[in-house]
């Protein structure tokens, strides 16, 4: 299909960039002033970044940021990571569903706040433990932000997670007709990519259980599709140009809805446009895309613990599945997700350790692991006898 389609608004947010694919490189170094003067004279150019803990360098050729923290160099020596900055969105989810498609795991994220930037973007780590990300510049920020400490992508795990098997991957597009079916087994794919395809004149749940079915505990679904505040009636739907593909027009909570019905979980929208595209009388359209994955493990709340209770890691409940503690940091008071569990901001929580790990993965800051010490630490003291 014409990509224009769904990637009209796909840059509406993010910053230009007119030279196109820029080399991005950072180093650690271990005086970070003396660096900044040895690299503007290396490139006769004033750093366009220059923070207490940060400095960056917009070189106009070679094409190249180049980005300075001070650190102690680490087992890769003196290099921090290694980077591309995309032009736009469709660019970063074009190279990121084609390394996808080879066997890389590329999980994108969006609205990372790092190196006084909001960048969306996805990691990769090479086998000997370099990282690599490639990103979108969204927004330039006055604090550093966390996103891209080590702990957040798990650098300091000492391992490389990159590499997995080639992923189980299908997709149905809006120029492949209204017969949404996925010829593999039941819990076979690891991905499902549906482009347009709920602006055809399908059935929204037959489609949504279709991806159920085909989808292996985990899996996820992605939807990228226009969607309307209100009802569109089909006989309605005429849209110009490159659009003109487009017959149907739904709502975007029936989407939400109809995916809820079919079992899926940690559904969520990652794109809805702040400003409409298209307005079909009343209503307003936006491009929208959004995901969800089929559910795995125990699912099942796990109880609270109170403010009193050990916690940690490396627990197990009654199915002998692993489990860990987390206590929600705000900013919301309380929230609830697709699995019925309530999290409510300042209470421990056990829950699976795959849940876990997605929900700090997913929602940097808004979460912390309680980790139980195998040894005394800071100062611990046995507790006081009881008298008997």
């Amino acid at each position: 299909m014409n990509p224009s389609l769904l990637d009209i608004t796909a840059t509406a947010k993010a910053l230009p960039s007119t030279d196109g694919v820029r080399f991005h490189m950072s180093l650690n170094v271990s005086n970070l002033d003396q660096s900044v003067e040895f690299y503007r004279r290396v490139f006769g150019i004033e750093p366009a970044k220059r923070r207490v803990d940060y400095a960056k360098f917009e070189v106009p050729f070679p094409p190249l940021v180049l980005s300075l923290e001070p650190h102690a160099p680490g087992r890769g020596g003196s290099l921090n990571h290694v980077g591309l900055r995309l032009p736009d969105a469709a660019a970063l989810e074009r190279l990121r569903r084609e390394m996808t498609e080879r066997g890389l795991r590329t999980d994108l994220t969006e609205n990372v706040e790092c190196c006084y930037a909001r960048q969306d973007k996805f990691w990769l780590h090479s086998p000997d433990g370099v990282l690599w990300e490639f990103y979108l510049l969204t927004e330039d920020l006055e604090h550093h932000g966390q996103g891209q400490s080590a702990e957040a992508i798990g650098l300091t795990e000492g391992r490389s997670e990159t590499m997995q098997p080639p992923r189980r991957v299908a997709a149905h597009r809006i120029d492949q007709g209204t017969n949404v079916i996925f010829d593999v087994a039941d819990g076979s794919l690891d991905e499902i990519d549906l482009q347009g395809t709920f602006n055809l004149p399908v059935d929204l749940d037959a489609v949504v259980r279709e991806a159920r079915r085909a989808l292996a505990p985990g899996g996820i679904v992605r939807a990228h599709v226009l969607t309307a505040d209100r009802v569109v009636p089909d006989s309605d739907v005429a849209l110009p140009g490159p659009a003109a593909v487009v017959r149907r027009v739904p709502v975007d909570r029936d989407l939400v809805e109809g995916m809820m019905r079919a079992g899926l979980v940690d559904i969520r929208f990652d794109q809805l446009a702040e400003h409409p595209c298209f307005a079909i009388g009343d209503a307003a359209c936006r491009q929208t895309r959004l995901s969800a994955r089929a559910p795995e493990g125990n699912t099942g709340r796990r109880g609270v613990r109170n403010a009193e209770s050990p916690g940690g890691a490396d627990q197990r409940d009654a199915s002998g599945e692993a489990t860990v503690t987390l206590m929600p940091l705000g900013p919301f008071a309380e929230w609830l997700d697709d699995r019925g569990i309530r999290f409510v901001r300042g209470e421990r929580i056990e829950v699976a350790a795959v849940d876990a790990e997605r929900l700090t993965r997913e929602f940097p800051g808004s979460f912390v692991r309680l980790e139980r010490p195998n040894a005394p630490v800071c100062g611990t003291t046995p507790a006081p006898a009881r008298p008997r």
